[in-house]
């Protein structure tokens, strides 16, 4: 007579696998959040003259060195 063993499967269940998407979701919006933040942020500060970035402008090819 033979006896079949089994062997243990994995399977994620539901609840395990809404835990790992709640994680991913939060994450996701904790960075937007914090992105939005920092964004907002930088345009308000003065130094940035209510840009989020200070660009060059056509005719410069290079920032002077006093502006850093």
């Amino acid at each position: 007579m033979q006896t079949q063993i089994k062997t243990p499967t994995h399977r994620l269940t539901t609840r395990a696998m809404h835990k790992y998407v709640m994680l991913g979701v939060g994450i996701w919006i904790t960075f937007l959040g914090t992105f939005a933040i920092a964004y907002v942020r930088v345009s308000n500060s003065h130094r940035f003259a209510g840009e989020p970035f200070q660009a060059l402008s056509p005719n410069e090819t290079q920032k002077p060195a006093s502006s850093y």
